[in-house]
């Protein structure tokens, strides 16, 4: 059939048949680069920033606690501000993950966001809590300390006012010896007391900065020494201003005692709070690693399947390009001697009638 064509038609099918194999090659090859485009623009789009933003929510939850554990300790308003602003700023990278998996359908990082996502809302109503426990603590520490001051100044007096009652003792001639021995003893008494309201009050203060809730059970214990102190001084003296300053003692260390319980109660409100705020916190940063780990998965998956793409387009490429080679030289040694033939046949044609009439021409001359 290829012989019977026209010299035309046989140009004009080794041409198409050349831009054929060229028009496969590009499209394979435009079809491979499309498949980078998209996984480039997914990479662009979707799991770069899923990741960015995985990362931003992890570094500032983290920063949170940090901020809270510091505020734990040091009750520093600073502390608290700057633990606010990471709330703030967490719920806005959380809001943008939403944003982004909702545009994209991302449903893993949508789960992930809204697990992030709840468990800031509950931090922040724990941080509540928190504030509230620290700010009863602070509350009781200031009136354990007036009260410190009460029982101490009721004492102090009680002394000032016994030692002048020897002093007048000292200047009476009259004065009997166990007159001023009971003074003294009671003297005595009201410096243990005071001795025991200075352990308890270095107890106290031991077990704070110590985060030691078990020396502070054994701190309060004392107050039953005082109590036996003071019931002796009662049993001591009938003087109404002594009897007085007795009362104002034992109120003050109740009180005292009071202000310790409480502030007990609230330390180990603040204690549990921090357990939650601990489990909430982790469950955040789980959720952001999560988003993360998966959104870099797909990264490296996507870069992968990048590479693959543009190195079969590449074989692809070189493939076709060799087998349009050949085709084109194939094609052209076809057409050649298609075209090569015919004109030798009318060479051979025009020389064999040239002889013939040559010859003739001889015969004529003759």
């Amino acid at each position: 059939m290829f012989k019977n064509m026209k010299l035309s038609m046989k140009l004009v099918l080794g041409f198409a048949t050349v831009i054929a194999i060229a028009v496969l090659i590009g499209g394979i090859g435009v079809y491979n680069i499309n498949a980078v485009y998209r996984i480039a623009e997914t990479m662009e789009q979707e799991t770069v920033p899923a990741a960015t933003v995985a990362n931003n929510v992890e570094r500032t939850a983290l920063m949170m606690r940090y901020s809270v554990l510091g505020y734990t300790i040091s009750t520093e308003e600073n502390r608290l501000e700057s633990c606010r602003q990471g709330i703030v700023q967490l719920q806005d990278y959380l809001s943008e993950a939403t944003k982004l998996a909702n545009e994209h359908g991302l449903d893993w990082l949508t789960t992930n966001a809204r697990e992030a996502t709840v468990a800031t809302t509950e931090y922040e109503q724990e941080m509540g809590k928190m504030v509230n426990a620290i700010a009863n603590m602070k509350k009781e520490e200031d009136a354990s300390v007036a009260n410190a001051k009460r029982f101490m100044d009721a004492c102090v007096a009680y002394i000032a006012a016994t030692e002048r009652k020897i002093e007048e003792l000292a200047k009476n001639p009259d004065a009997r010896a166990h007159e001023v021995l009971d003074l003294n003893r009671q003297v005595t008494v009201v410096n243990n007391i005071i001795d025991e309201g200075n352990e308890i009050i270095i107890g106290t203060w031991y077990a704070i900065a110590n985060r030691s809730p078990e020396h502070f059970l054994q701190t309060q214990k004392r107050f039953a020494t005082i109590d036996r102190h003071l019931d002796e001084l009662r049993t001591m003296t009938n003087n109404p201003d002594d009897l007085q300053l007795i009362k104002q003692s034992a109120e003050a260390g109740q009180a005292y005692l009071q202000n310790m319980n409480r502030f007990l109660e609230a330390w180990y409100a603040r204690e549990n709070v921090l357990a939650q705020l601990v489990e909430i916190g982790v469950k955040v940063t789980d959720a952001a690693q999560n988003t993360a780990e998966f959104a870099m998965k797909e990264t490296s998956e996507g870069a992968l399947d990048a590479e693959n793409s543009l190195e079969k387009a590449t074989w692809i490429v070189i493939v076709g390009l060799s087998i349009g080679a050949v085709a084109g030289i194939v094609i052209a040694m076809v057409i050649t001697r298609g075209i090569a033939k015919p004109i030798n046949q009318i060479i051979a044609g025009l020389t064999e009638g040239a002889s013939q009439v040559a010859s003739a021409s001889e015969q004529v001359s003759a």
